[in-house]
């Protein structure tokens, strides 16, 4: 074996998808970062311009999916199709003439921006990068189960159930999203942006906490946290900044 059990448990990890919990126990210093998605701000303008678009942006669907039809994601769909365009429209991603191949990921995020909630079932793994691109343009993520988001990705998205809605299919999803009223919405969207930020990757160096600035701080925590008698830097312990 190239290393002890003992010796991997001092490995960083990176991965932009989660552990187990037994995994996560095996390998503490396991680092969760966002998938890489279509919006790069350049400069602190430019997440500001992003921010003011997204939160004045006319939502005309309360919610949308994405993808193709196949396996759990089929009957999602099939049920957003008998609802009015108001309350759910899918977007079918299959086939050569199909929007997502032809406009590319614009047309993906044209829809995701009109929506208040997107849904994003699970794909080949629990994680998907629809829910990060869903955040990116102010769509507040809506998941099955926890397995998606919470545990792994503590530093980037922390307390994801705050803008995150938890939901096993549509209905139930537009059931939670008529309880929470407006005022719930509102609440929930405002958690979303404060942390939009975090998930998307600066072109260049940004006076703003993008997913890289994140993760490294990440990993000099670990670093410290490792070498006991080594002072714990400042921001180890601080709250998401507002900009």
């Amino acid at each position: 074996r190239l290393f002890r059990e003992e010796e991997w448990k001092n490995v960083n990890f990176i991965s932009i998808e989660g552990f187990t919990k037994e995994e996560m126990n095996m390998f503490p210093y396991f680092n969760g970062v966002p998938y890489p998605g279509h919006i790069h701000p350049s400069n602190l303008q430019e997440l500001r311009n992003l921010e003011s678009i997204v939160r004045e942006r006319k939502r005309k669907h309360t919610i949308s999916i994405i993808g193709k039809r196949r396996r759990a994601r089929a009957p999602l769909m099939n049920t957003c199709d008998k609802l009015p365009d108001s309350d759910c429209i899918a977007m079918t991603c299959s086939g050569p003439n199909s929007p997502c191949k032809t406009h590319g990921a614009i047309t993906l995020l044209e829809i995701m921006v009109e929506s208040k909630f997107c849904y994003e079932p699970h794909g080949d793994s629990p994680t998907r990068q629809g829910y990060f691109d869903a955040i990116s343009v102010g769509c507040i993520p809506v998941v099955p189960d926890n397995t998606s988001v919470v545990g792994y990705m503590k530093y980037h998205l922390p307390q994801p159930e705050k803008f995150t809605l938890f939901a096993p299919n549509i209905k139930d999803a537009l059931l939670q999203i008529e309880q929470m009223g407006e005022s719930g919405y509102q609440k929930m969207f405002n958690n979303l942006i404060q942390v939009l930020p975090r998930i998307v990757y600066a072109r260049e160096d940004v006076p703003f906490d993008d997913a890289v600035t994140v993760l490294l701080r990440q990993l000099g925590c670990n670093v410290a946290q490792k070498q006991r008698n080594k002072k714990i830097p400042s921001y180890c312990n601080q709250k998401i900044k507002k900009y």
